[in-house]
Parts: C-alpha cells; structure tokens; sequence
C-alpha cells in the first residue's frame, strides 16, 4: 500500500491555530483522516511550545514534531522548516508529501496528481514576477505560490536543500512577504526541478475563483483574504461579507461567509 505525509507548519498563532482546526475539521469531513494511507504531521519551531497545539492534536490525532530553528522577524520565515523535516527525516517507506498552508479549507476528496521525479507540484496561483537579479530569470518570469507543495521524497531533497541559502542570498532584493516562496522556486530551479503549477480542480483561490475544486486556498494578498481571516465577527456582521466585494460573483462570497464562520466558530 502506498503511504503519504501532509504536513504543515504552524507558529502557534491564535489565526493559524484557528484555520489548522478548520483545515483538519475539512480534511476529516472528506475522510482523509479516516485512510491509512495519510499521516497527518503538524511541524512547529523550537521556539513555540508545544503545548499550544495540544487541544488540536488530543482533536485529530495529528503527529506534532519540534523543529530546531532560529527565530526570524519575517513571519513567513518559518515556513522554511519543511526543508529540515524533508532532508533530515527518514522518509524511505513515503511515496509523496503533500505540503498545504494552514489556510486551506477542504470541499471535497482530493484526487492528487501521479508523483515523477523531478517534478514538485506547486499552488494553481501563477503571477508575474518583475525581478532585476540575474539569478531570478531562471524563474521566467514567474512568482509561483507555494501554498501547496506536492512531491516524492527524493526531488523535494533535491529542491529544498539550498532553499535557506537562496532565502538568504535574496534577502535584499526580493520584498519579504514573497522571500520565503521566491527563494524556494529558485532553489528548486537551480536544482534542476520543474516547477508545475497543479490543476485548478485541486486547488483554486479568489483569484482563479472555483468553488468546485477539492481545496480552496483562502489566504494570499486578495482582500477576500484579510475579510475572511478577521475575527471574531459578532452575528450581525456575518452576512454583511457578501456585499463587501460585490465584484465576486455570489458563489465566491457564499464561500467567503461560510469560511469567516466557520473561522469564528474554531477562534471562540
């Protein structure tokens, strides 16, 4: 029987511990909890402790694993603790890892694409890139988002093992909300990795804007985002998203309020 890995990485903030509820509360809905053939594995820095996901994890039963790293002022920094786990971890008997951001909400079952070496899955989210550094024309001119990460073990060793060198090298030159996934797009190009965006049947967001997909990526820089992630709401106010942005059409911001509550729900 194969065997799969979602992972995901948390610094414990209120925000992030709300949507990893709503994340595995989806997940589980659409039975992925129920296989044996995923392990569910949350990874966290060494400087949270441990016990703020214990109601989460006593919840769904996910492993929780403590990654040796140095604090960063860039938020999204932490991120980068997938590669430790990737490249330090026996990973022998895994046949894919699938890498998703705590703010993902689950719609249906999730019908992943086949695994080749040298190809790393990345988010459906493709925008242009506009970079002066030599080294970022190996991208094309492409910003990939990394919110979903899907691969074997063995090319994601091969991605990720400069990903914290590339961070660092384009510190200066790349805006730090984007370092984190610039850097390991570079990383995993350099490698000789192909960077393949997945299927917007997968995964779709406010931008692409599919309300079928099995995974919806409700975060980013869209206003949609901040909308949905500010809470707690009072009940009054929670109908009132759908006319916020009356540009969306009615099915996007059906979504939205359905998602901001159940955030309410998970944050009280």
């Amino acid at each position: 029987m194969s065997k799969y890995i979602l992972i995901t990485g948390s610094d414990g903030t209120k925000t992030q511990l709300a949507g990893l509820d709503v994340l595995f509360y989806t997940l589980k809905a659409n039975n992925l909890f129920q296989s044996n053939m995923w392990e569910i594995v949350v990874l966290h820095p060494s400087w949270i402790t441990s016990h703020k996901f214990a109601h989460l994890q006593n919840k769904y039963g996910f492993k929780l694993i403590n990654i040796n790293s140095k604090r960063n002022t860039d938020p999204y920094y932490v991120k980068i603790i997938i590669s430790k786990f990737i490249l330090e971890s026996d990973l022998n008997n895994i046949d894919g890892v699938l890498y998703l951001d705590y703010d993902h909400y689950c719609l249906s079952s999730i019908n992943l694409p086949i695994i080749r070496d040298g190809i790393v899955y990345v988010s459906s989210e493709v925008s242009p890139l506009n970079a002066d550094d030599i080294k970022l024309n190996l991208l094309g001119g492409k910003h990939y988002n990394t919110s979903l990460i899907w691969s074997n073990p063995k090319t994601l060793r091969i991605a990720m093992q400069h990903w914290d060198a590339c961070y660092w090298s384009l510190s200066s030159k790349v805006p730090e909300r984007y370092l984190e996934e610039i850097a390991f797009s570079l990383a995993a190009i350099t490698a000789g990795c192909d960077l393949v965006p997945i299927s917007t049947t997968i995964q779709s967001n406010w931008y692409v804007g599919y309300t079928t997909s099995s995974l919806f990526h409700y975060g980013g820089e869209h206003p949609m985002a901040r909308l949905v992630k500010m809470a707690p709401v009072v009940s009054a106010q929670k109908s009132s998203l759908s006319t916020e942005i009356p540009e969306l059409p009615r099915e996007l911001t059906d979504l939205a309020v359905h998602i901001r509550n159940h955030i309410n729900e998970a944050i009280s």
